[in-house]
């Protein structure tokens, strides 16, 4: 499978334009998907 860089960097510069945390585009057997990271909430400890 052939990566395609430009189609990653346009489904990030879509991610920084809207509010979507995720894309994923599939064609075929082939799929990206990108997703915008986020702040992961950790339980605290029992005191």
């Amino acid at each position: 499978m052939k990566i395609d860089a430009k189609a990653i960097k346009e489904l990030a510069k879509l991610l920084d334009e809207t509010d979507l945390t995720e894309i994923e585009v599939v064609e075929g057997e082939q799929a990206i998907r990108v997703n915008r990271g986020g702040t992961v909430a950790v339980p605290a400890a029992p005191a």
